[in-house]
C-alpha cells in the first residue's frame, strides 16, 4: 500500500531538512520512503489532501503506568511514600485482567489524540495491555513491573519468555525493576543478567523522591551507581530511568557517559512534591533526556504537550535563564530523543527510511495565530501555545492512520467495563 499525504507543512526533526512547506510525504506500508516538494509520484493507492495543516513525528511517551487511568483522581493531595502505600500498592492487588485491558484502551485514546503514537510501560497484567495495543494500533515498550516479593524470580523469568515469544511490529518486550528501593541486591543481579543475555534494556525509577537515596543505600550500599555500572549495568546493559530528580554530579559524570537516557516527568514530580530535575544541567553534560508523563494517577493526565511545556517553564525558571531549554530542544524530547531513549533509530524522525509513526495538526486554529511560518516559529507554536486537544486531528502509526477528529479508527466499547472496574475496585469509596 502506498500512501500520498499531500500539502501540509512538514515539522521534520532531521536537522538536514527541519522544515519543509506544501510537502509531499509517501508512505509504503509502514515506512515513510519519500518526504519533500510536490512532484508526481508512481503506483499510489490513496491520496490525502492536507492543505493547512502541520505534519510532525509521533511523540514518544518514554514513562507511564498506562492502565493506572483507572486511578485518576484517587489520593490526592499526598506525598510519594505515603500516596503508595495507602492508596496505590493496596488497590492494585485488586486488579484483574480485565481492568488493565480497559484502562490501557483509555489511556491510549487519549494519548493518540494528543499527539503520542509511542510509549514505555511498567506496569502488571501486561497480556492485556499487548491486547489493547494490537487492538488500537498504538507502539509501545511493554517493561512489566518488577517488585522485590515472592514469586519475582519466576516473574523475572515470565517476562523472558514473553520477550523470546512475542512476535509483533508494534510491541517490545523488556526488563524493569520497579527502584532500587523496592528490589534488593538478589533481585537487580539477576534482572541484570537475565537483560545481559536477552539484549533487553532496564527501565527503572531512579532517584525520585527526597528520601529515596537513605532507602536504597539501606539495601545497596553507598555509591550504588558505581557498584552496578561495575557489574555492567548503565554500561553493557542500557537503562532507560524515570525520573532522576536526586542525581549527585558524581552519578552525573558516570550515566553521561555510560548507556543511560532519561524520561523527565516534571508534573508528577511537581505534583507529589518529589523535586526538580535540573534536565538544563544533565543535558549540557551530554545525557540524553526525554519525556514522560508517568500514570494518570499523579499527573493527571497523559498529554505530553503539556508535560513539554511544564518542562520548559520550569526548567528556564530554575535554572534562572530564559535561554535555556529552547524550544527546539523541547520538541527534539518529544521526537528524536524520545526515540534515542527507546534505542529506535527509526523513529522520533520525519526523512525516507523511518517509520510512518505521524502527527497531522489543524494550523488554522485560533491559538496558531499570528502564523510564523517558519521553523522556530512552529516550535514555538508547538510547545509554548496549541491545544493538543483543539488541534491534533489525525495520528498514524506504522503507516496507518488509527485515530481521526476523537475516534479511534477502530471501534472498542471500552467505557462500561472502564467504568465496572472503577466501582470493582474502589467499592464506593471516596477518592
Amino acid at each position: 500500500m502506498r500512501t500520498l499525504l499531500r500539502g501540509a507543512n512538514i515539522l521534520t526533526a532531521d536537522e538536514n531538512n527541519p522544515y519543509i512547506r506544501g510537502a509531499d510525504i509517501v508512505i509504503e506500508d509502514d515506512k515513510i520512503v519519500y518526504v519533500g516538494e510536490r512532484k508526481e509520484h508512481e503506483d499510489i493507492d490513496r491520496i490525502q489532501y492536507l492543505h493547512g495543516f502541520l505534519i510532525t513525528p509521533g511523540f514518544i511517551n518514554t514513562h507511564t503506568h498506562l492502565a493506572m487511568t483507572l486511578f485518576r483522581g484517587w489520593g490526592e493531595d499526598m506525598e510519594l511514600g505515603k500516596w503508595l502505600n495507602e492508596k496505590i500498592w493496596p488497590y492494585e492487588a485488586k486488579l484483574t485482567y480485565e481492568d488493565v485491558y480497559y484502562g490501557s484502551v483509555a489511556g491510549i485514546k487519549e494519548m493518540l489524540s494528543t499527539g503520542t503514537t509511542s510509549f514505555v510501560d511498567m506496569y502488571f497484567f501486561e497480556n492485556a495491555t499487548i491486547d489493547a495495543i494490537h487492538d488500537s494500533g498504538i507502539r509501545a515498550f511493554i517493561t512489566p513491573g518488577i517488585i522485590e516479593r515472592d514469586g519475582w524470580r519466576e516473574r523475572v523469568n515470565e517476562v523472558v519468555a514473553l520477550k523470546n515469544g512475542i512476535n509483533s511490529d508494534l510491541v517490545e518486550i523488556h526488563l524493569s525493576l520497579h527502584g532500587f528501593y523496592t528490589c534488593g541486591p538478589q533481585v537487580v543481579e539477576y534482572v541484570l543478567e537475565k537483560a545481559k543475555q536477552t539484549g533487553s534494556f532496564i527501565h527503572i525509577h531512579l532517584l525520585e523522591a527526597p528520601w529515596e537515596r537513605g532507602a536504597i543505600e539501606e539495601k545497596h550500599g553507598k555509591d550504588f551507581i558505581k557498584k552496578y555500572y561495575e557489574m555492567g549495568m548503565f554500561d553493557k546493559v542500557y537503562v532507560l530511568a524515570a525520573h532522576g530528580v536526586w542525581i549527585n554530579d558524581e552519578e552525573l559524570e558516570l550515566l553521561s557517559s555510560g548507556s543511560f537516557a532519561l524520561a523527565h516527568c516534571p508534573q508528577s514530580n511537581l505534583k507529589l512534591v518529589s523535586g526538580i530535575a535540573p534536565i538544563w544541567k544533565y543535558m549540557g553534560e551530554g545525557m540524553v533526556v526525554s519525556i514522560g508523563t508517568d500514570g494518570a494517577a499523579s499527573n493527571n493526565n497523559l498529554d505530553l504537550l503539556e508535560e513539554i511545556r511544564t518542562a520548559g517553564m520550569l526548567g528556564k525558571f530554575k535554572a534562572g535563564d530564559p535561554e535555556a531549554l529552547p524550544a527546539r530542544e523541547l520538541f527534539y524530547m518529544l521526537t528524536k530523543y524520545g526515540a534515542k531513549a527507546v534505542r529506535r533509530d527509526d523513529l522520533g524522525i520525519i526523512a525516507p527510511g523511518k517509520k510512518a509513526d505521524l502527527v497531522v495538526w489543524d494550523i488554522e486554529n485560533v491559538e496558531w495565530l499570528p502564523m510564523w511560518d517558519t521553523e522556530m516559529g512552529m516550535y514555538a507554536h508547538i510547545i509554548y501555545s496549541v491545544h493538543s486537544k483543539a488541534s491534533v486531528k489525525r495520528t498514524w502509526v506504522a503507516g496507518r492512520e488509527v485515530y481521526r477528529d476523537g475516534h479511534l479508527a477502530v471501534h472498542i466499547n471500552y467505557k462500561k467495563g472502564f467504568e465496572d472496574s472503577v466501582r470493582r475496585i474502589f467499592g464506593g469509596e471516596e477518592a
